[in-house]
């Protein structure tokens, strides 16, 4: 299996098992979906162009965790 493969599935698999236990938003779902290769991935952390829009992401999955975590125990 190439890394390219091997990227692409668990990515498949770890979108799976996380979207079964959470309430994602379907748009955020949409997204997630958009990234099937490591290439569309980076493309994704480039649209963090500022630090302030790192610290934002960062905490808005930080309080996600959260309620995950409060839920699920």
């Amino acid at each position: 299996m190439s890394g390219e493969e091997y990227f692409r599935q668990l990515w498949k698999d770890a979108f799976e098992e996380y979207f079964a236990s959470t309430d994602e938003p379907s748009t955020r779902k949409a997204l997630f979906k958009q990234i099937t290769t490591a290439e569309d991935f980076q493309k994704q952390l480039e649209q963090l162009a500022t630090p302030d829009d790192l610290q934002n992401q960062l905490k808005a999955n930080k309080d996600k965790f959260e309620k995950f975590r409060k839920r699920h125990g």
